[in-house]
């Protein structure tokens, strides 16, 4: 059975934050120390994985963004519903 994705978490756009990084000429430990955040967060939102929405505040803030700018818009889906990673992504 697949996982039930998480809907509370927010899928970064890693396209833009590497293009907000490269203008700041920040590596990842830079954004984390600008953001308040660990590391390993930052790798993961860079990447474009799902992030906390407290992390992904503290990173927009930090790139100078809003929040709209560095997500992904997921579809609405019904919360009981069960779907694939591949439906997200």
């Amino acid at each position: 059975m697949p996982p039930i994705r998480d809907m509370t978490m927010l899928k970064m756009n890693s396209t833009v934050i590497l293009i907000a990084m490269a203008k700041k000429e920040w590596e990842p430990k830079d954004l984390a120390e600008h953001a308040g955040v660990t590391y390993h967060i930052a790798c993961t939102a860079r990447r474009g994985c799902l992030t906390k929405p407290k992390y992904a505040g503290k990173i927009a803030k930090a790139l100078g963004l809003e929040v709209e700018d560095i997500v992904e818009t997921i579809p609405k889906i019904n919360c009981n519903e069960q779907i694939t990673l591949e439906e997200v992504t």
